[in-house]
């Protein structure tokens, strides 16, 4: 099956059922662009965060905070009195209106929460995890015994998929048009934002020593201060220190000549988020090869891939003049996203997997050595 097939897979016959989807519900983060997306279909939806503690704080303090909250978070989730209000204020908030699928955004929930919600809601309920499996830290989920749980990597679909018995299916990631879009970059946009390189992104160790290797190309890396315990002085002159969100990415990436899109080592054989809002923005992008990528891009037609360091720059220093071969294959990626790859296409044929009606996105065929 072919992505053009499943962006024909039928929607859930009207009436659409009103989702819950549980989940952060930061700028850029993944639930807010599923509610997005799912409003946008005509779902009701209703909106649960998960987190024990509030967000109060912005601005620079935010990356911070949200650290510091996220300990806070799992450390009281250990507690059972916390825990207990914390369960039964999720079943409130599904039993205040008539939840028909519930969706959870990454391992929230534990066993005898998805339960109680099954129960509650006589309702699938369902996980689309948008991490790596460097990611899985507890795995409540391996234990829960959701209707479906979606997995960004194929990697994980296959190796799961031989050694337990769950409704595991693939589901790629996608990009949000109703976000991610900029009609035209003004003279300060270029100023601000122009650059040969750029990526955007949480900056951790891997990410430094990959990007200390282009110094001598003018970067920008756009995303939040590097945590305090990193020594980040190597690349201190590509840091834009500012996180970009909405139409700043975009603009951030329609100024940029390349974005270089390196993917965490722990995406084996898929890639993020990234690679589709690049696209979908119309940015030029140069990204880490992964044996998955060919089933969701042609590449050399609507990206391009590296597949070392060596590569890598061998293919900035050839693209960097060609603007006019670059603007192409933006354009045609932007296609591309726009016609397989945003929220509007994934949701439906997410929906009807959970409701057993279809089979998730079709693998790529990818063997494993012993096979």
């Amino acid at each position: 099956m072919g992505t053009s097939e499943v962006a024909e897979n039928p929607r859930p016959s009207n009436p659409l059922p009103t989702v819950l989807v549980v989940g952060r519900f930061h700028t850029e983060g993944v639930a807010a662009h599923i509610a997005e997306g799912f409003a946008a279909l005509g779902h009701p939806v209703e909106r649960f965060d998960p987190a024990f503690q509030r967000q109060t704080t912005a601005g620079k303090l935010r990356k911070r905070y949200e650290q510091v909250r996220t300990r806070l978070d799992d450390l009281a989730g250990n507690l059972p009195f916390v825990r207990a209000r914390f369960s039964e204020r999720l079943l409130s908030a599904a039993r205040s209106r008539n939840i028909g699928f519930t969706l959870v955004c990454h391992d929230f929930l534990q066993p005898g929460e998805i339960r109680r919600l099954r129960e509650e809601t006589g309702a699938p309920v369902a996980i689309w995890f948008p991490d790596h499996i460097g990611n899985f830290s507890k795995a409540w989920f391996l234990s829960a015994d959701y209707d479906a749980l979606f997995f960004k990597d194929p990697f994980i679909v296959q190796n799961l998929r031989r050694t337990l018995d769950k409704p595991i299916y693939y589901m790629p990631e996608c990009f949000n048009p109703q976000r991610h879009r900029l009609d035209s970059l003004s003279e300060e946009d270029h100023r601000i934002y122009g650059c040969d390189v750029a990526t955007a992104g949480n900056l951790y160790s891997y990410r430094a020593a990959f990007f200390e290797r282009l110094g001598d190309y003018e970067v920008k890396i756009w995303g939040n201060p590097p945590p305090l315990w990193m020594d980040a002085a190597p690349i201190q002159q590509m840091l834009q220190g500012r996180f970009v969100a909405n139409e700043d990415k975009a603009r951030a990436f329609l100024a940029a000549k390349i974005i270089v899109n390196n993917l965490n080592p722990a995406e084996i054989w898929g890639i993020n988020a990234r690679t589709f809002e690049i696209a979908g923005i119309g940015g030029f992008q140069l990204v880490d090869w992964r044996p998955g990528l060919g089933q969701l891009f042609e590449d050399g037609r609507e990206l391009v891939s590296f597949r070392s360091m060596e590569d890598l720059r061998e293919k900035i220093d050839h693209y960097l003049p060609l603007e006019e071969e670059r603007r192409e294959i933006a354009r045609k990626g932007h296609e591309r996203a726009l016609r397989d790859h945003s929220f509007e296409v994934r949701l439906p044929l997410l929906v009807e997997t959970a409701f057993g009606r279809a089979q998730g996105y079709p693998l790529p065929e990818i063997a494993y050595a012993d096979d």
